[in-house]
């Protein structure tokens, strides 16, 4: 299916990104990436880059103010991923700056690819975070109204389906739950839950801070699977609808908690900061849709998908292999 297409990816030195612009080399496209991470060179050394012959092609820009040159490149497929994201405290504690940098974006690379006269898909990274403040289990697509997300974050993930839908463009929208796995950031704002959890259980074997009571539940999917459901949704679905890409299970922050500390062999004591936001109770999503549309559906266990990342951390993460 991949082989020498033409695939564009804004944000594909992100934590997501990397995982499909590696996969998608793997399978022999030629992937153009635009981003704003100016040493994003240093997160690809095994493949040559920019290079005549080369299958992949670095492009840094500002998003904010040009989102680069799509034209010339004249891809088949556009993943939109480029976006102002993080932590959850960091969502919470610049919502309106993460709003107005999102919409603007979006904009921004629409703009672009309706420019693209050979584009045959494009998918618009969407979020879990667009369904309502009561959270739920196993979320279905039809879920989303009456529209209450938790934050501007989820506003503007939001706001972006809707301009991707009225664009006209052969798109899809897909609304990511929690993912994790290899190139996450362990360390700053922009961490999330799971290596996030790691480094603190690395860093203080006695006792360790969580946000919350724990006893929030969330639907975590491991990145190959989501790279693969991303993938399976901008072939087939061309409508500008959104799908869900989970895997319909939840787990409480605890239970994850419990079973890094067995993996990595170290079991502090737990101190539960209530004051420190949690989001939603529960949230789970259901991909039956996607499961129906395309057969996709996710393959990785959440004991599996931990002791993968681990042994990923232990060989690409000084302090873990220390």
């Amino acid at each position: 299916m991949w082989k020498n297409k033409r695939v564009l990816v804004t944000g594909g030195s992100g934590f997501i990104g990397q995982n499909l612009v590696r996969d998608l080399l793997s399978k022999g496209a030629y992937v153009k990436v635009i981003d704003c991470d100016s040493q994003m060179t240093k997160k690809f050394p095994e493949y040559p880059v920019n290079m005549p012959d080369s299958r992949l092609t670095l492009s840094y820009t500002d998003f904010t103010a040009y989102p680069g040159d799509f034209v010339s490149f004249e891809p088949d497929y556009i993943f939109h991923l480029a976006a102002d994201v993080g932590g959850i405290k960091y969502l919470l504690e610049n919502q309106q700056k993460v709003f107005y940098n999102n919409l603007h974006i979006t904009m921004a690379v629409l703009q672009e690819a309706k420019k693209c006269a050979n584009l045959k898909g494009f998918l618009f990274m969407s979020s879990a975070c667009v369904y309502p403040v009561t959270g739920g289990n196993t979320i279905t697509e039809k879920d989303m109204l009456p529209a209450n997300p938790h934050s501007l974050y989820g506003w503007s993930k939001l706001c972006g389906e809707l301009l991707v839908k009225s664009s006209q463009l052969p798109s899809v929208s897909v609304r990511m739950t929690n993912v994790y796995g290899p190139y996450e950031h362990f360390i700053g704002e922009h961490s999330h839950v799971i290596p996030s959890l790691m480094l603190k259980i690395l860093n203080n074997p006695g006792i360790i801070a969580m946000y919350g009571s724990g006893e929030q539940e969330r639907d975590f999917i491991y990145v190959t699977d989501a790279v693969a459901g991303m993938q399976s949704a901008i072939r087939y679905i061309t409508d500008g609808s959104a799908v869900n890409i989970a895997t319909g299970t939840g787990y409480t922050i605890n239970l994850i908690a419990k079973l890094l500390m067995r993996i990595m062999n170290t079991y502090p004591d737990i101190y539960h900061d209530l004051k420190s936001p949690e989001g939603e109770q529960y949230r789970s999503l259901s991909y039956n849709k996607l499961h129906s549309l395309t057969g996709w559906a996710p393959e990785i266990s959440i004991e599996e998908g931990l002791l993968l990342l681990h042994a990923w951390a232990v060989r690409n993460i000084p302090e873990f292999s220390q």
